[in-house]
């Protein structure tokens, strides 16, 4: 996975100095010899403007990219970009449609904060293929969580699994069920647990 932000190399410099985009490029060339499938991120709402796909088209062709994930700008206090605004979800469902249209076959995952869950189906429509960055655990069956599902299928796209309904299972008979050292089940047991426990308070 290459981090890499920002395709414009001069808002990249400025938001990103201490992660020059060059180590990523050898990283991707060594990464193709070793036959190993190459990903990147993007956050939109730096600075970049919609005529800057192209830079991020020639990159993905040159690096053969398999996988990208678009994120929104979170603007957070005491940075450069406290003040400034999200991007909407129509400039970021632009990027990824003209990505999907590109490139027919990559993988496009978008990246959602709680604040956004209604992004979600135009994301979707846009080209995405799935989102990341929810908090599944801490949020389960939360009305962000309620939302998610609605806008899936607004999309007409269906969970595999649920946001909003724990499965029936046994848990420490699957682990048990594992080849592991018995120590290490424990562990899982406990730590499983303990996430069970978050996800049933979010239920109630």
């Amino acid at each position: 996975m290459g981090s890499i932000e920002t395709i414009n190399p001069t808002i990249h410099k400025k938001v990103c100095p201490s992660k020059p985009i060059k180590p990523y490029e050898n990283m991707f060339n060594i990464s193709k010899k070793l036959k190993l499938k190459n990903s990147m991120t993007i956050i939109l709402g730096l600075g970049e403007t919609i005529e800057d796909f192209e830079l991020l088209k020639k990159f993905i062709k040159k690096h053969n990219i398999v996988k990208i994930h678009f994120y929104g700008l979170n603007p957070q206090k005491g940075t450069i970009f406290e003040k400034t605004k999200p991007p909407k979800k129509e400039y970021q469902a632009k990027w990824i449609k003209k990505t999907r249209k590109a490139f027919p076959k990559i993988d496009i995952q978008c990246g959602i904060w709680k604040d956004r869950v209604n992004y979600i189906s135009t994301l979707l429509k846009a080209g995405s293929n799935s989102i990341s960055k929810f908090p599944s655990i801490r949020c389960f069956n939360s009305i962000y969580a309620k939302k998610i599902e609605e806008q899936a299928k607004k999309a007409n796209r269906r969970f595999i699994g649920s946001l909003t309904k724990l499965p029936k299972i046994d848990w420490n008979k699957e682990i048990d069920k594992l080849n592991i050292e018995k120590e290490l089940k424990k562990q899982i047991k406990n730590k499983l647990s303990r996430y069970l426990e978050v996800m049933k308070k979010s239920k109630r």
